[in-house]
């Protein structure tokens, strides 16, 4: 059953609960069970780690903003918790020491447990560094076992934008999909501990959008095919 959550309400709820347990989990002093973000009542939940991973994406929440998504912390909807598929096999990260790019977007895990990419997937790079965008997009974590792990997949009905570690156990990775009416931003919070995730929908819905606009701001760097 969807859940209907006001981040605004649930901070206020929170309180110095949650100050404190965000204070904490920025100063690096707290041992890796603590750092997870808990509730007033000492509780991990799926709505703290939204709370705490948004805080972190300023740069894509002001770009939906600008869109007519209301601030990061208004209302979004849960939906439903969905397993990983696994789908697993050898590979290590082919942009580790290729001077590939695309390598400084990745994303290293906080204690070293591997690295997640969310455009290599997307993005195509020529011999000339030219870029261009291919139809699926993919969240990968090359596991430092030399281990390669698909946690998302989506077709050309969405993509991944960005993504960030929220702590050792937990990604957010936002996004959009595209729905008959248009376009909403979408969040996934990843558990690699427990091999699901769960899914939140903005109650915004936009018909027209440039679907690569903001990996072309983020990206910016990079040289675009035409």
């Amino acid at each position: 059953m969807c859940q209907n959550i006001n981040l605004r309400q649930f901070y206020t709820k929170a309180g110095i609960g949650y100050l404190l347990a965000f204070m904490m989990s920025c100063s690096g002093s707290v041992k890796e069970e603590e750092s997870v973000v808990s509730d007033a009542h000492g509780e991990v939940t799926y709505e703290t780690l939204f709370v705490k991973g948004m805080m972190q994406l300023d740069a894509w929440t002001s770009y939906w903003e600008a869109l007519g998504m209301n601030d990061k912390l208004s209302a979004f909807e849960q939906q439903e918790k969905i397993g990983l598929e696994s789908h697993e096999r050898p590979e290590v990260n082919p942009l580790e020491e290729s001077g590939h790019p695309l390598r400084v977007f990745q994303i290293d895990h906080p204690s070293g447990l591997g690295t997640v990419d969310i455009y290599h997937y997307k993005l195509y790079v020529d011999d000339e560094d030219a870029v261009s965008f291919q139809p699926d997009s993919e969240v990968t974590f090359y596991r430092e076992n030399g281990m390669r792990e698909r946690l998302l997949f989506m077709g050309p009905s969405g993509m991944f934008e960005d993504a960030v570690w929220i702590d050792n156990t937990h990604l957010i990775v936002v996004g959009y999909f595209e729905h008959e009416d248009g376009f909403s931003p979408m969040v996934w919070i990843v558990d690699i501990k427990n091999s699901e995730y769960q899914l939140f929908e903005s109650d915004l819905v936009i018909s027209d959008l440039d679907r690569h606009g903001y990996l072309k701001r983020k990206l910016s760097g990079l040289e675009f095919a035409s």
